[in-house]
Order: structure tokens, then C-alpha cells, then sequence
């Protein structure tokens, strides 16, 4: 039995750590609020992708407990909706420029692209202009859930079952 890192915390941590902390289910829940999400999935270890949603947006997505408290120490919010939609934003302020490429006519032909890069669409959220559309996604192979830009679905998800997948998938649109 391990006790909570969080000093003054004596609660029964959640999951066994040797070298990192580990946190009890309310600081937990705690370190995601920080982050700006909300559990929405009973928490099994710091390793394995958790269901959250944002508190800001109300994106659901899928992170390891680990890469948020990552980005809890760099002061960044963890949702990739809000982070990706700020990061056009400060572009168009930083550069007089977007960063934008991808311009669906249709949302045919997006579905289109995101099922043949490993991926079911969930939904586009809309970017302030045409090109900054974010990508609400769900992995064929693992079911993690994602938000992506355009070039991000080109790389395709990095579960073991996405990586098979992927040359067997490029050799066929080859021939």
C-alpha cells in the first residue's frame, strides 16, 4: 500500500509508483481539473490513455495521466482542441499568416481522408478560417480518442494495430 505524493494528502494512492509520484483518485482528479479536464472514465494506471473531457471546450479525448502532468508543468492546458485553436490565433498575430492547409469542399471528402489515414471522424471543429479545421477522431485500431490537424492524420496513429496497417494500406493505393 502506497500513500498519496500530494503533500499533506494520507489517502491510499490509486496505482503503485517507484520512481514517480502517485496520486489518490481526488488528486487525480485534482492534477486533470489543473490541466483542464474532467475524468469521464474510471482512472487504471498513469500509463494508459484516460477518457477526459475539457472544461473549457467540452472536447473528449483520450491522454495519458503522465503527459498531463507534463503539461501541467509547462503551464499549457491539455486539451488539443483549445491548444491547436490558440496556436492558429497566435499565428495570424505573430505572423500575419495562418497556418492553415487543408480545405474540404465537403464533409465527404474529409471523412474520406481521415478513414483512409487509420481514423473514424467524429466530428470538424471549425477553425476561425477556412484551413484551420480541427479534426475530432477516433482510432480504427485502438478507439483512442484524438484531435488532429490536417498534417497530423498523415501520420497516422501510433498504436501497434495503426503501424500494421499503415504500409499494407500504402502498398494497395500503390498498385
Amino acid at each position: 500500500m502506497q500513500i498519496c505524493t500530494t503533500p499533506s494528502c494520507t489517502n491510499t494512492a490509486a496505482y503503485r509508483a517507484s520512481k514517480k509520484p502517485a496520486y489518490c483518485q481526488e488528486c487525480i482528479d485534482r492534477v486533470l481539473a489543473v490541466g483542464g479536464l474532467k475524468r469521464e472514465a474510471d482512472f487504471t494506471k498513469p500509463n494508459d490513455f484516460l477518457l477526459t473531457s475539457c472544461l473549457t471546450c467540452g472536447t473528449t479525448a483520450h491522454y495519458r495521466f503522465y503527459y498531463v502532468v507534463q503539461k501541467n508543468m509547462d503551464l499549457e492546458k491539455t486539451c488539443r482542441a483549445c491548444f491547436w485553436r490558440a496556436w492558429y490565433r497566435d499565428s495570424w498575430d505573430s505572423y500575419g499568416i495562418g497556418q492553415g492547409a487543408a480545405r474540404f469542399k465537403t464533409l465527404e471528402e474529409a471523412t474520406t481522408f481521415v478513414q483512409e489515414h487509420g481514423y473514424d471522424l467524429l466530428r470538424v471543429i471549425p477553425g476561425d478560417v477556412s484551413g484551420e479545421e480541427l479534426f475530432h477522431v477516433q482510432c480504427q485500431y485502438c478507439s483512442r480518442i484524438q484531435v488532429k490537424r490536417y498534417g497530423d492524420i498523415t501520420w497516422w496513429c501510433s498504436c501497434s494495430g495503426a503501424k500494421k496497417a499503415k504500409p499494407a494500406r500504402r502498398a494497395r493505393k500503390r498498385t
